[in-house]
């Protein structure tokens, strides 16, 4: 791991997580041993690190982004992300109106609404009246055996 200030400007330190997890301090830079607040942010962040699953320390390694915390990392690289599949599969009809107006705005032409005329209305004063109940066929089954009778 490579150790930046606050700003973002490199410190020229760098050390590997498992030598602090296995207390080898000796082979880090004196940075570390000098200040004893270096060493537990140190301390804390190889603990926040070996804590994450090894996918996820693949994402932070190769994300490379500057962080504090390896959560926070997360959330950071999460963030940048734009989601790569969507549940909407299909346009509605709003959106392809909504594209058919910008592209015709760029060419420099106009959109036409054209919609279909209803020619066959449903009226409920012209529809056949019911036939009396001693008029109505009857469905039905008697015995396994489907019939059709007149009531009456």
């Amino acid at each position: 791991m490579y150790l930046y200030t606050k700003d973002g400007t490199p410190l020229n330190l760098s050390f590997v997580p498992l030598d602090i997890k296995l207390t080898n301090w000796d082979d880090l830079p004196e940075a570390f041993c000098r200040n004893q607040e270096n060493r537990t942010q140190v301390l804390r962040l190889v603990q926040e690190w070996s804590g994450l699953a090894a996918m996820k320390q693949k994402l932070l390694r190769r994300g490379g982004l500057l962080f504090h915390s390896p959560t926070l990392g997360l959330q950071q690289l999460a963030a940048a992300q734009s989601p790569r599949c969507s549940t909407k599969r299909y346009l509605g009809r709003d959106e392809v109106a909504q594209a058919s107006l910008s592209k015709a705005r760029q060419a420099g032409g106009s959109v036409r609404l054209v919609t279909k005329e209803k020619f066959f209305t449903k009226r409920r004063s012209a529809a056949p009246p019911t036939p009396p109940a001693s008029e109505r066929w009857v469905k039905g089954r008697r015995r396994g055996r489907v019939f059709t009778a007149r009531r009456g």
